[in-house]
């Protein structure tokens, strides 16, 4: 896993949004419930593959600038929190604790203020972003934002925008490949075809051939003895 990288998802990130000032967990806002969903099928993927050695789950918790810092920070980190538990009372089967995920508090959201308004119709969305952009503490940002058109435009932010930072991310999972006795067994017959001996090759590969790993050395093995349709399918 590239571990100091920053997961940006887009669209295809999956993302639980939660109501004004609250860290609580509410599958009837937004399209919670289907994202809900598609989280605890990911979680089952990852799990369920014998081949996987989780390390961590990152899970980031966000809050839009609307509060002070502080307050913000601490929702941020509590939605990360409220969708970890979220994961672990639903899939018990796997035994996660907290020292299996990883919370990166995103604090609050200007990233994804900045991304949402260039995307979004507000006619005034160039002059928020320029001051998003400028170097003005985050504070100062908020007051000139609000002072846009008496505030009108601090009230199209908090109605088309802001909903949508306060948002707990399902966003990277880090693993390892575990000891993997069909990788051995699948070099190893590779090794033999190199040199010559298919046959030898192709009994090993068979007692792993519910592996997908393994079917195109399959086909390679059926091919060089000449059995090109069995080989097709493989292949």
């Amino acid at each position: 896993a590239e571990i100091s990288r920053n997961w940006d998802f887009g669209q295809d990130e999956l993302e639980i949004i939660f109501k004004v000032s609250r860290i609580e967990i509410d599958s009837t806002v937004f399209n919670n419930e289907i994202t809900f969903g598609k989280i605890l099928d990911a979680v089952d993927k990852i799990y369920s593959n014998p081949h996987y050695k989780v390390d961590k789950i990152e899970v980031a918790g966000y809050a839009s600038p609307e509060g002070t810092r502080k307050f913000n920070n601490w929702l941020g980190e509590n939605r990360a929190k409220a969708l970890i538990d979220y994961i672990m009372v639903n899939r018990p089967q796997y035994g996660l604790t907290e020292s299996n995920f990883f919370i990166r508090n995103g604090e609050e959201n200007w990233e994804g203020l900045r991304r949402h308004l260039l995307q979004s119709s507000i006619e005034e969305r160039d002059q928020v972003v320029a001051i998003i952009d400028s170097q003005l503490s985050d504070e100062k940002k908020k007051v000139a934002i609000k002072s846009l058109d008496e505030g009108k435009v601090w009230k199209k932010m908090l109605d088309q925008i802001y909903p949508h930072l306060r948002c707990a991310r399902y966003k990277a999972v880090y693993y390892d490949s575990t000891d993997d006795k069909a990788v051995e067994l699948i070099r190893k017959a590779d090794s033999l075809i190199n040199d010559g001996d298919y046959v030898q090759a192709y009994g090993l590969l068979m007692q792993v051939s519910d592996d997908m790993r393994a079917y195109n050395s399959i086909g390679v093995a059926l091919m060089m003895q000449l059995k090109f349709e069995e080989a097709m399918p493989w292949l």
